[in-house]
């Protein structure tokens, strides 16, 4: 499928927190031990066109950023895509897009729950 892959990152400040739960739809999530206190969410895409005008435009305008928040009283960090994502059309074709996640988690944080 794959015409065209990119990879882009985010950096996260763990807090206080101590678990970790991530929600995330329409992705492959792995995970990774990773020493330090930040988390680091890499997102791989892959697009079926090979359009990098495209795939820059989507990727700088958040489409694959994970939103986050910490729940001070559960000590949880919460991960979750920031919006369902729309079909992608170019030139009338519909644009398939594969994205994967990799969490590199500082070893502070347990791994407890995703969907």
């Amino acid at each position: 499928m794959a015409q065209l892959k990119k990879k882009t990152t985010q950096t996260i400040n763990t807090g206080s927190a101590n678990r970790l739960k991530v929600d995330v739809s329409n992705a492959r999530v792995f995970y990774k031990k990773a020493k330090g206190s930040r988390l680091i969410v890499e997102a791989e895409i892959q697009l079926s066109v090979p359009n990098e005008t495209l795939l820059n435009f989507v990727i700088n305008n958040g489409r694959y950023q994970l939103q986050w928040k910490i729940d001070p009283s559960t000590e949880e960090l919460l991960l979750t895509s920031l919006r369902e994502r729309d079909m992608l059309v170019v030139r009338g074709e519909v644009c398939y897009e594969e994205v994967t996640y990799t969490i590199y988690v500082p070893n502070s944080l347990r791994k407890i729950a995703s969907r």
